[in-house]
């Protein structure tokens, strides 16, 4: 934890809703953990577990 995933950058995003090429400031972040296991059929694999980190 605690390392720089995006360096500053002159990127930006302007859509319908507004023009997000400036002043931006990173608010909030949330991490957490994906951790699913489960059956299928008619597949080369049958039992599927699947695990994962999230970022919010």
């Amino acid at each position: 934890l605690g390392k720089t995933m995006l360096e500053n950058s002159p990127l930006g995003v302007i859509t319908n809703e507004g023009d997000f090429t400036t002043d931006l400031h990173f608010v909030d972040s949330a991490s957490g953990e994906v951790d699913h296991r489960y059956t299928q059929r008619k597949i080369k694999q049958s039992y599927v577990e699947y695990h994962a980190n999230t970022l919010k």
